[in-house]
């Protein structure tokens, strides 16, 4: 049969795996976190541009100058480092594309967003860099149907994946150090908080059959040993009392047989000093039968007394004369 884990290992696994879900949780949570604060600055900045563009492209709806709407667009994006821009007309001709990026297959593969929402994102490569961006339609109508321009605003996260990889790294490297730190606190903290029950095992382990007097004091234990210290000491006061009892038993035993002993001793010496008739020696053998019969009777009345002691005893109901027994009670006086 496997042999039970010790108290100090179930306490520090379970206190353990308790307090690495709590930190993994909580790392998780910090994860999350800095993940939305990039994305909410990532939406802030993309909303800035939007509304830098929105000027330039209604003014285009009124007057349809393309050169002038370009060199509008080019100088919306100005101040905004690592920000790309596409626009394409209502008949999906390109009508300004940021320099160096190519974003028409993004903008007839994804539909558009009705606004820039952090949910609404989408997140692309384009090597050597980690895009991220929405498209939307835009124009001088409140109605996005109506709206003629298709824009794409897009902003590189490289820099953000970067810090992340590295946040995530040490986050967890701090949480794993964490763990292992608390663990063998609460490993120590579990060992210190054992030992008065290492001492309680220790006062136990002195107590010899000659030292059943000895208690434990229940008022310098802690208060969830007091109950065990409380049943120790009375199972040490019925072990004193049994052992008083079986000494005494045994006393007594010894004091009973040694006078049947004694006589048959001296009833056989007696006969063997000389020649014996045979009615001699009937007389020997008939007074040490009695003395067998008494030890007979000694040793029945142990074995009964052994069988109540350990509850063996049936008992059964029988029908007793009332009159014969007063009778011969009387007879006996």
């Amino acid at each position: 049969m496997r042999r039970p884990a010790s108290l100090a290992l179930r306490l520090t696994g379970f206190i353990g795996i308790a307090i690495t879900l709590v930190l993994l949780a909580f790392g998780w949570v910090i994860g999350r976190s800095v993940e939305n604060h990039f994305a909410e600055q990532d939406a802030g900045e993309l909303r800035a541009l939007a509304q830098a563009v929105q000027q330039p492209l209604a003014a285009a709806s009124s007057d349809g100058d393309i050169e002038v709407l370009q060199r509008s667009l080019a100088a919306s994006l100005a101040g905004h480092h690592g920000m790309f821009l596409y626009v394409a007309g209502a008949d999906g001709q390109t009508l300004f594309s940021s320099p160096g990026l190519d974003l028409t297959a993004i903008a007839r593969s994804i539909p558009p967003a009705p606004r820039i929402e952090t949910d609404a994102f989408r997140v692309w490569q384009d090597p050597p860099r980690t895009l991220c961006g929405i498209i939307l339609r835009m124009g001088p109508n409140a109605s996005s149907a109506e709206q003629p321009f298709l824009v794409v605003l897009a902003t590189a996260i490289d820099f953000h994946l970067h810090y992340l990889t590295d946040f995530r790294r040490t986050l967890w490297i701090t949480a794993l150090g964490a763990i292992a730190l608390t663990i063998v606190a609460v490993w120590f903290a579990v060992h210190h908080g054992h030992a008065p029950l290492r001492r309680i095992t220790a006062q136990v382990q002195r107590i010899t059959s000659d030292q059943l007097h000895v208690r434990l004091s229940p008022e310098t234990v802690p208060i969830e040993l007091t109950e065990l210290a409380t049943s120790f000491n009375n199972m040490l006061g019925r072990l004193e009392d049994a052992f008083h009892r079986l000494s005494n038993f045994s006393a007594d035993i010894a004091h009973e047989l040694r006078t049947p002993v004694t006589n048959l001793m001296t009833q056989t010496q007696v006969a063997l000093s000389s020649v014996r008739s045979n009615d001699e020696y009937r007389e020997i053998l008939y007074s040490n039968l009695e003395e067998y019969e008494r030890m007979a009777q000694m040793i029945g009345d142990m074995l009964f007394l052994a069988r109540a002691d350990n509850g063996l005893l049936k008992p059964s109901l029988a029908d007793v004369d009332l009159v014969a027994e007063v009778r011969a009670l009387f007879r006996l006086l």
